[in-house]
């Protein structure tokens, strides 16, 4: 333990019970001041906060942490916040220009926090930008329809524009989930005149995460920017609450990058992009490709595979193994790929074409599928 460790711990021990309580309730008042305004810090930023602060230094994070989750804009979404761990084998999400999105729907449940009249209750368009993580968000309005989804993404557009202006960069890419308003002919068109690349996620592991996540810090901030309001129309948050995810600091594998979403533009994408690259090595390898001559691969050409479901562990089940639940679609292997892991290691996986539809064609990580058919010879 080093020298500052060794003195802060001292600090910490020399707290006596009264101390901590009126410490930790100046902090929360902070909090408070902080939750009128709109602009609700997350667990990580108090943290921060009171590890700057000479103040509040002395205080345990477990102490704040338990705090914090009796507060009304805290208690409901402390899991979403903790998180689990992640492996760092994941295979990363990258991309080295703006304007490429990943998009879903979104939805806040009927309940009395949120008496959603039937006008909103098809619920919300997001989309994430992949590289500077910008965050939209559009309510839907009747239903899911092309038409409705159609509407709600020429705002996202016109919410862009706005934001970028004419001379910024534009949308270049759309990737969603397998949504049948998203995969309509008046969609195909709409990216069409646009020139926007469409790309619709079908069995893939892979998905739309950054859109997926943005939707849960979505329902975390509406829900924390209502907490002890009037204001209970989630539709009339999504502004703010994209609004304050969109101010705040960009953090990657625990780096902070220096920039907010809001602040990244084609004037600045390549002071962000140096910045990224130092800081997430990562990010710069996996722009390479890894060649596969000296990758060993459970699957060949040619063999027959279908993607997991569900894992089941042996606890679970009482046994002395683990059960796998396989989807229905069987899929072709054409090729094998490896790619750079967020902990700069090298992972295996396939391109697949579905044995059914030859017009589908996914990447699925070998640890994501099982054979279907005995391996070919």
């Amino acid at each position: 333990m080093s020298a500052d460790q060794s003195a802060m711990e001292g600090k910490r021990g020399k707290l006596s019970a009264e101390k901590r309580e009126s410490l930790l309730s100046e902090l929360m008042a902070w909090v408070e001041e902080r939750v009128e305004e709109g602009d609700v810090p997350r667990f990580r930023d108090v943290a921060e906060y009171a590890a700057e602060n000479e103040k509040f230094a002395p205080l345990p994070k477990s102490l704040v942490a338990a705090r914090l989750r009796l507060h009304p804009s805290y208690k409901d979404s402390a899991s979403q916040q903790r998180g689990r761990g992640r492996s760092r084998k994941h295979r990363p999400i990258v991309a080295n220009g703006l304007g490429q999105l990943h998009a879903d729907l979104g939805f806040f449940s009927l309940s009395k926090d949120y008496e959603t009249p039937k006008t909103f209750r098809s619920g919300f368009l997001v989309a994430r930008d992949v590289l500077s993580r910008f965050v939209y968000a559009v309510p839907l309005r009747g239903s899911k329809s092309s038409k409705a989804i159609l509407s709600a993404f020429e705002a996202l557009f016109e919410e862009h524009e706005k934001t970028f202006g004419k001379e910024g960069h534009r949308i270049s890419s759309v990737s969603f989930d397998k949504e049948r308003g998203v995969t309509s002919n008046q969609m195909t068109q709409f990216f069409k005149e646009r020139n926007v690349k469409f790309h619709a996620f079908s069995f893939s592991s892979s998905k739309a995460k950054q859109a997926e996540n943005a939707i849960k810090q979505i329902r975390t901030t509406v829900k924390r920017l209502s907490a002890g309001k009037k204001e209970k129309r989630w539709w009339k948050l999504l502004g703010p609450a994209t609004r304050a995810l969109n101010s705040r600091p960009i953090v990657v594998q625990g780096k902070k990058l220096g920039f907010s979403p809001r602040d990244v533009s084609l004037k600045n994408l390549q002071e962000f992009l140096g910045v990224l690259y130092n800081k997430v090595p990562y990010v710069y390898w996996s722009q390479f490709p890894v060649g596969v001559e000296h990758v060993k691969f459970k699957f060949r050409k040619g063999d027959e595979v279908r993607p997991k479901l569900i894992a089941i562990s042996s606890a679970v089940l009482g046994t002395k193994r683990s059960e796998i639940a396989l989807s229905d679609a069987v899929f072709v292997v054409e090729k094998p790929v490896a790619y750079v892991t967020s902990g700069l290691g090298v992972n295996q996986a396939y391109t697949c074409r579905l044995r059914d539809d030859s017009d589908v064609v996914e990447v699925f990580d070998e640890s994501d599928l099982a054979l279907s058919a005995p391996a070919s010879k």
